[in-house]
């Protein structure tokens, strides 16, 4: 137990207790009394609605040695949007607790709640890169089309029975029926690609919608540089197998492009709806989507 007569650091834990249908309540206490007894005097605010993480975030005082952040990926998209708009940036130390938590298994694996607490006690941030869909920051993926409300229109009683299969089947159910969009890429290389495409998504994790190698094999959340996945449309429905192969195993062919950016420019036939860390990002016929950076210092 900490000694009373040694001076306690300050903590702030923010946590949204709807993430991962209130996953965080069992832990909370366990987490808190961790912190506790490494020595911080703990703040726990929970958020009452969407949004508030970031207004919390932007406008917390300086005076704290440790801020956490416990939530699914959107919460955390919250508390980065907030913190990119603080004159000094805190150092967020993020505890997943979503039902995905796409980003939380690229930076903990599958790491329990109170092991990831365990984790980040006295280590230092690393600042790591995040993206921008016009003026909207994303952690881990920005995208349109096929697979960007596969996790969240699975039915939960699949999810718990099939686990990740569950995704798979809904993938295969919609890819007879899913619309394509006609689209060009410019890349800040100049490339161009065009074409129609089922789906494409600008991303920073090694996760997406539960699976791995889904955004490629090569991902560094520290090297200025965001990947771009595109899928061309098939021909014959025989040959949306050789999509899902080269999505699961993070590998290419005439159907899957994929690319290192710093910059793309997107240009639609028509609007098109994008998803922004999970959640709805806008409708956009011609966007730009970019890499922050060195954007957000993590604890992980």
């Amino acid at each position: 137990m900490m000694n009373d007569s040694v001076k306690r650091k300050k903590l702030y834990l923010l946590y949204n207790p709807k993430s991962g249908r209130g996953t965080i309540k069992s832990s909370l206490s366990d987490i808190v009394e961790l912190f506790s007894d490494a020595g911080y005097e703990v703040v726990v605010r929970p958020t009452s609605y969407s949004g508030e993480a970031a207004k919390i975030t932007e406008n917390l005082p300086d005076t704290y040695d440790l801020f956490v952040c416990c939530g699914g990926d959107g919460t955390l998209n919250e508390a980065v949007a907030g913190n990119l708009r603080r004159k000094s940036p805190l150092s967020i130390a993020y505890i997943p607790c979503g039902s995905t938590n796409d980003f939380g298994k690229t930076l903990f694996g599958e790491s329990s709640m109170l092991q990831i607490a365990e984790r980040i006690i006295n280590k230092d941030a690393h600042t790591v890169d995040c993206g921008k869909l016009e003026d909207k920051p994303f952690i881990y993926t920005a995208a349109f089309g096929l697979f960007t409300e596969i996790s969240y229109e699975t039915p939960r009683a699949e999810k718990a029975i099939l686990g990740h299969a569950a995704y798979v089947i809904e993938a295969a159910r919609n890819l007879g029926n899913i619309k394509t969009h006609e689209v060009k890429v410019v890349l800040d290389d100049g490339e161009v690609i065009k074409g129609n495409f089922l789906m494409g998504m600008v991303t920073n994790a090694d996760f997406i919608g539960g699976f791995q190698n889904i955004t490629g094999r090569d991902v560094s959340l520290q090297d200025g540089k965001i990947e771009l996945t595109m899928i061309a449309e098939p021909e014959t429905p025989v040959k949306y197998t050789r999509v899902l192969q080269a999505l699961l195993d993070g590998g290419q062919n005439e159907f899957v492009i994929r690319r290192k950016i710093k910059k793309a420019e997107f240009f639609f036939s028509e609007p098109t709806a994008f998803t922004v860390d999970g959640e709805f990002g806008g409708t956009y016929q011609a966007v730009q989507v970019s890499c922050i950076e060195a954007a957000v210092p993590l604890i992980y």
